[in-house]
């Protein structure tokens, strides 16, 4: 059979050498070219020579033109090698910490994909064990858990749990098989899982029912529960979670008409944040402004934990900006207007095959293993780490509080003074709003600054300069400090007369205090020159 016509990327000398050498060994050793290179050259001369010319040749032809003009004084096929490891496989410390600095300072980037960043980490490794560094495999997996980014959270501490120790191997598997799971469950762009849309309270307990029937109830004395890490039970299945109460099943007697909002009495009442709430049957949200798409709808009503019932003005899609940088958006969420907070139904995404857990005052919404939602404790509700897009001019919104109100009459006002809108603010004319205590600003520190002198490499900050009015000769004298000016000119009076043989007969300034002071007048007038003075006009001072 004929061999086969392989060809291999040509090294510049920016790709990976270790990878390129393995390639060309290969290359050689298929094409029977490796003999040259190996320490057994037995066998005729006059062979071994072609084989030689043959290699030799073979590797040039894996160059780049750059690389050749490097190596292109070495006419042996050995010599051609080892040439090309001195230059690009050096084994010398500088070499060491470079690679090891990369290595230790790897993290996955959020625009590369987790096989990008697995290459990159092979590649590190790779180069490492070129130069004779190892590194061991438990330490390696370790920094490729360290190096994921914040979304793999969960993925690693479910990982190694209960592990003593971890093999590189197992960690590639286990991304692998994140991976194709999330490539084969994600059937959105951008987060906009059909997970949230809301389709009824009937899902709830159609969900449940279908995980149930996963998992065969027969006897696990070896199952640790994920939960409360006891033995014999799995986590679905655990009686602490159950009573901690975060499940949430609508009541069979609700009306289909009438969609539930039950949020608990805490300290939270304010509409610019969100609440994830195991209670409500849909996203629900009093603010117009924050939608992104909206439909105005006739009828529908909320009935609200004291028994009132509230309408329902419209439904459409709001954008949230979670906690880790990355956009979600909740679609048919209903506008009600008369309603104080806004809602996240937690139930609802449990119904469409999100999970969530919590504990030590953080409750978390996971698709797979990622972390799609974080909310944090505020008295007795979970409040969501994030902020909200509003509408389709994408501002994050805030909390507008009264020192947030100052801080934005300070800056629609060019920065005024806190005692300047004080004032405005008793004549009513901002809008009613009370001036309180003006916060730090950045802007008004920056934009008051003046520019700090710089000295030269001597420490001079000055200069002087003397000049001839009949020949236009000109002498510059640096000054580190203006009190030198009548000194250095002196000094200079003395240079040029002696140099010339001629003596100065008038000096001119332009009324500067150097020249101008009682001593310097007195010390000219004491030398017999005139002392003329310019005037103060820009164009009057020039010789």
């Amino acid at each position: 059979m004929s061999a086969m016509n392989v060809k291999i990327d040509k090294f510049s000398g920016r790709n990976s050498f270790g990878l390129w050498q393995i390639k060309m060994k290969a290359l050689l050793k298929q094409q029977s070219l490796w003999a040259p290179l190996s320490k057994d050259k037995g066998g005729d001369a006059a062979e071994m020579a072609t084989l030689e010319e043959k290699a030799h040749s073979t590797i040039l032809l894996c160059l780049e033109d750059e690389v050749i003009i490097e190596v292109a004084d070495q006419t042996t096929v050995a010599g051609l090698w080892k040439k090309l490891e001195s230059l690009y496989m050096t084994k010398s410390l500088q070499k060491k910490l470079l690679l090891k600095r990369r290595l230790f300072a790897l993290r996955m980037q959020p625009d590369r994909g987790l096989k990008d960043h697995l290459d990159q980490l092979n590649s590190i490794l790779l180069d490492l064990r070129n130069i004779d560094v190892k590194v061991e495999d438990e330490d390696a997996a370790l920094l490729l858990l360290v190096s994921l980014p914040q979304s793999y959270e969960n993925f690693v501490e479910s990982f190694i749990v209960n592990k003593d120790k971890v093999t590189l191997e197992e960690v590639r598997s286990a991304l692998h098989s994140r991976e194709l799971r999330r490539q084969a469950g994600d059937t959105a762009t951008d987060n906009q899982a059909a997970g949230l849309v809301a389709s009824g309270s009937n899902g709830l307990r159609q969900s449940n029912n279908r995980n149930k029937k996963l998992f065969s109830k027969g006897p696990k004395p070896d199952d640790i529960c994920n939960y409360c890490k006891e033995k014999g039970h799995w986590k679905f299945e655990c009686p602490k979670k159950k009573q901690s109460g975060y499940a949430a099943v609508a009541e069979d007697d609700i009306k289909s008409e009438q969609d539930v909002a039950l949020v608990a009495g805490g300290d939270i009442h304010a509409s610019d944040v969100w609440v994830l709430d195991t209670g409500a049957s849909y996203h629900m949200c009093p603010r117009k402004e924050w939608f992104e798409t909206y439909t105005i709808v006739d009828g529908g009503n909320i009935k609200m934990a004291n028994s009132s019932v509230s309408k329902v003005a419209g439904i459409g899609t709001i954008k949230i900006r979670t906690h880790d940088g990355r956009f979600v958006t909740l679609n048919d969420v209903r506008h009600v207007p008369s309603m104080e907070n806004n809602l996240i139904s937690v139930s609802l995404l449990d119904s469409r095959g999100f999970q969530y857990s919590g504990g030590d005052g953080v409750l978390k919404v996971y698709q797979g293993s990622d972390v799609i939602l974080k909310g944090f404790i505020r008295g007795t509700l979970y409040i969501l780490q994030g902020s909200t897009v509003s509408g389709s001019v994408n501002v994050a919104s805030a909390e507008i509080h009264k020192e947030d109100m100052t801080k934005l009459w300070h800056m629609r006002l060019g920065h005024m003074s806190e005692r300047g809108m004080q004032i405005l603010s008793k004549e009513n004319l901002l809008c009613g709003h009370e001036v309180k205590s003006l916060e730090f600003c950045e802007h008004c520190v920056f934009g008051k600054l003046h520019r700090t002198r710089v000295d030269s490499l001597g420490g001079h900050r000055y200069f002087v300069s003397f000049i001839d009015d009949y020949s236009r000769k000109t002498w510059v004298i640096m000054l580190k400090h203006k009190s030198e000016a009548f000194k250095n000119f002196r000094e200079w009076k003395t240079l040029v007369e002696n140099q010339t043989g001629k003596k100065i007969k008038r000096l001119r300034t332009d009324n500067g205090l150097e020249f101008c002071s009682s001593s310097s007048t007195s010390c000219v007038r004491i030398k017999g020159l005139l002392d003329i003075t310019q005037s103060g006009i820009h164009h009057n001072r020039m010789v």
